[in-house]
């Protein structure tokens, strides 16, 4: 069913995130419109609209974390949305991009759905993804920046109609986890809801409550390197131990022993799956 945007704005409580609307049929990506339009705020001197979020019922060019990789969707199925938030300080960029990842979950939680967050920017059902999210950042002024968050959140995609089969085995649903359909603008209505009130909170209430949903504490996990000046070193088994005071990923090194604090910029972790089996 096409987006309602009536429907969504009747359901959203926000001060001022997702107020503004841009609805899309088709479109290469919603965070390349957000994009766009930042460049153009940043052009022209004028303020970024913080209530601007867009959203699109497909995506020709959806993109993942990783460069190589897309994000693909049935039409008019699941959530495919970007909006800004505009911070201050690296402190902020953190919050925001952990409360996120907290608000998917907890929105889906409260759907009936046994949703946790998996470090950096996934939410997971049972080793299972459900939503992912992507975050560039934008220098506006100063030390402000703007953040252009984009969010894909499966929501009535038929998971047994993926053709690929990788895919379909790792991806799941709202509707295929509840067994039947549910209304996609009060899903992203109910993510900006929780969101919002995230944004007051300080860094160290952002990661106590992102604790409670870490799917990886104490899960044996792959740390692999990411960055092309990395691509030499070797990847390596590690325990995942929570964040830390800075919202980077604790890994114990199953070799030494010896703990440290990791960068989404610099690593991607990948957990057993066996874990998760249900």
């Amino acid at each position: 069913m096409e987006w309602r945007s009536a429907s969504f704005l009747e359901r959203l409580a926000t001060r001022r995130l997702g107020r503004r609307v841009s609805y899309f049929a088709e479109t290469e990506s919603t965070m390349d419109t957000v994009r766009d339009e930042i460049a153009r705020c940043v052009k022209e001197s004028v303020d970024v609209p913080q209530d601007l979020l867009v959203v699109a019922d497909f995506q020709t060019k959806g993109r993942g974390r990783i460069a190589s990789r897309s994000w693909e969707s049935s039409k008019a199925n699941n959530i495919l949305a970007s909006f800004v938030v505009k911070v201050g300080s690296p402190t902020e960029m953190v919050r925001a991009n952990l409360g996120i990842a907290i608000s998917i979950a907890q929105t889906a939680r409260a759907f009936g759905l046994s949703a946790g967050v998996k470090w950096p920017n996934d939410v997971w059902v049972k080793g299972k993804k459900l939503a992912g999210i992507l975050i560039d950042v934008s220098p506006v002024s100063g030390s402000d920046f703007v953040l252009n968050i984009g969010i894909g959140v499966n929501v009535n995609e038929h998971i047994a109609e993926i053709e690929e089969k990788d895919v379909q085995q790792s991806s799941c649903s709202f509707l295929s986890e509840l067994g039947s359909e549910v209304s996609r603008e009060h899903v992203l209505a109910d993510i900006l809801n929780a969101f919002e009130p995230l944004l007051d909170l300080s860094l160290a209430d952002v990661i106590e409550r992102y604790s409670e949903l870490d799917v990886l504490r104490d899960k044996e996990v792959v740390v692999l390197p990411r960055r092309i000046e990395h691509a030499a070193e070797e990847s390596y088994d590690a325990i995942a131990r929570g964040l830390d005071a800075s919202g980077y990923l604790r890994v114990q090194l199953k070799s030494s022993r010896e703990i440290k604090s990791i960068s989404s910029d610099e690593v991607s972790v990948r957990p057993f799956l066996e874990h998760f089996k249900p």
